[in-house]
């Protein structure tokens, strides 16, 4: 769930990060589950900038600049590799 304090983050007014934070909430997984031999932990999901710009219709660049906005705010962290990103949410900062 989205907690209410959401209106008062920094990148509330700007329409494709809120877009994609709501995007990466509501795809974080519930529970814990593996995938390939990863540990997909509840809150994280895996994905790519090419994978949620195809899902949200957001540029990959406008992704890369909305990721770094989040990371930077602490609402998100990411590990990388060549292959994907690990994305955690961390609702209720």
């Amino acid at each position: 769930m989205i907690h209410t304090d959401i209106i008062k983050r920094q990148w509330y007014n700007n329409s494709d990060v809120f877009y994609l934070f709501i995007h990466l909430a509501y795809n974080a997984k519930i529970k814990p589950e593996n995938f390939r031999n990863i540990t997909i932990e509840k809150g994280q999901l895996l994905t790519s900038r090419k994978k949620l710009s195809n899902k949200t219709g957001i540029s990959e660049q406008t992704i890369r600049t909305c990721l770094k906005r989040l990371i930077n705010s602490g609402d998100i962290s990411i590990k990388t590799n060549n292959q994907y990103s690990l994305i955690t949410v961390k609702h209720g900062n």
